[in-house]
């Protein structure tokens, strides 16, 4: 069945443990597991992934975001923010 993590060992990686070979950029499917509701992509110590399936995944993130099959992230839409003082006012009204 395999060894059981220790406690406060890290993950197993999934992709090593599924035995894939490379990642591809047109599993958008299997990508969008590695981002956040954001669209930035998830850290190695949250998803598990060993160095170099870490550095495939995002490799094919940045490939799949340049050919438009991932967003490149959310905007967030800041509220109305108050105005600042102009450069050369003052504050006592001298």
């Amino acid at each position: 069945m395999g060894r059981r993590p220790q406690h406060g060992a890290p993950k197993p990686c999934a992709l090593c443990q599924a035995k894939v070979e490379w990642v591809d950029y047109k599993n958008v499917a299997l990508l969008r597991g590695y981002l956040t509701d954001r669209g930035k992509i998830r850290a190695r110590t949250a998803t598990g992934n060993c160095v170099r399936h870490q550095g495939e995944v995002s490799v094919a993130i940045k490939t799949a975001r340049e050919l438009v099959l991932l967003p490149r992230g959310e905007k967030i839409e800041k509220g109305p923010s108050e105005p600042r003082p102009m450069a050369g006012a003052t504050r006592g009204g001298r």
